[in-house]
């Protein structure tokens, strides 16, 4: 395998490790956002308090972010 050939499989695997980890932390902020809508005690109260506030807001927003933050990672992979 020449040099150039192997620089091209090193530098994909390195865009694959980074998409996971992009992938990785989409994931982790979705569930952060449902765990507070979820949990009690978990997050700030006064900020809580304002999405339950107006509850169908609320979840329309943390869903919303959700979703979005869910599919940004997609938008790197060329194939799609």
């Amino acid at each position: 395998m020449s040099v150039i050939a192997s620089q091209g499989v090193s530098r994909s695997r390195w865009l694959q490790v980074g998409w996971a980890f992009m992938l990785l932390g989409a994931m982790l902020a979705a569930a952060n956002a449902l765990l507070f809508m979820n949990v009690d005690g978990y997050g700030h109260p006064g900020i809580k308090s304002r999405f339950l506030a107006t509850e169908v807001a609320g979840w329309m927003h943390t869903l919303g972010g959700a979703i979005a933050v869910m599919l940004g990672p997609w938008q790197f992979l060329s194939r799609v």
